[in-house]
Order: C-alpha cells, then sequence, then structure tokens
C-alpha cells in the first residue's frame, strides 16, 4: 500500500505544475493580445491626431 501512496503522490507532484504552467501561459498569451490591441488603439489615436492637425 505504501508504494501505491507514494506512486500517486509522485504522479500528482508531476502533474499540479504542469498545470500550473498551463495557467501562467494562458495568462502571458491573453496579456501578450491585450499589449497588441492596446499599441494598435494607441498608434490609431496619434494617426487620427496627426491627420487632423495637418489638415488647413
Amino acid at each position: 500500500m505504501d508504494s501505491r501512496r507514494a506512486s500517486l503522490l509522485l504522479l500528482l507532484l508531476l502533474v499540479v505544475p504542469l498545470s500550473g504552467c498551463q495557467a501562467i501561459a494562458t495568462i502571458f498569451e491573453a496579456g501578450m493580445w491585450m499589449g497588441v490591441i492596446m499599441v494598435v488603439l494607441v498608434l490609431a489615436i496619434v494617426g487620427f491626431i496627426v491627420s487632423r492637425v495637418r489638415r488647413p
């Protein structure tokens, strides 16, 4: 019975960090896309302002 518990503990110790890494990867992926959207939005606003200022 002890070896079965040790095997289960080892399995849990291997699975938990992998799921944690997946969660962190998902968070960073969402953060990356949010950053890309923000950069595009800022560039669009700056372009709009520049086009308004250049008009006579």
